[in-house]
């Protein structure tokens, strides 16, 4: 009984991290984009940004 309880608390976990880490990625993958297009915005030149 306690087994079974131990494994959906760790399944709990497991999604609660799941979504979190998704929702950073999200984040960072926005960022990472904003700054492509700063960075395009400032130079100018697509090799710089595919570089970078």
């Amino acid at each position: 009984m306690s087994l079974n309880f131990n494994f959906n608390f760790l399944n709990i976990i497991t999604v609660s991290l799941e979504l979190t880490s998704l929702v950073q990625f999200k984040i960072s993958l926005f960022n990472a984009i904003k700054i492509y297009i700063d960075h395009f915005n400032t130079t100018k030149n697509w090799f710089d940004i595919f570089v970078v």
